[in-house]
């Protein structure tokens, strides 16, 4: 992807996002790295390294569930 489809879709990105922890969230990982340019990937620890890596391999095997299902789950157990 080009660097100026990238930026549109950030942008775009962005402006759909309505939650306001997630846009605080996105906002503070922005700041940190416009900051200090310090990659988020090293400051983990050996353990947050390690669960990383098994999401991703999770992922690459197709074990993955889709946001509107992870959602669904959310909504079902806040109501038990």
């Amino acid at each position: 992807m080009a660097h100026t489809e990238i930026k549109k879709q950030l942008h775009s990105d962005i402006d759909m996002l309505e939650d306001e922890t997630q846009l605080n969230i996105l906002n503070e990982s922005a700041v940190a790295y416009l900051t200090t340019h310090e990659d988020v990937l090293d400051t983990l620890t050996f353990k947050q390294k390690q669960r990383l890596q098994e999401s991703i391999l999770q992922a690459d095997n197709g074990q993955t569930i889709s946001n509107s299902e992870v959602k669904k789950r959310v909504k079902q157990w806040l109501t038990k």
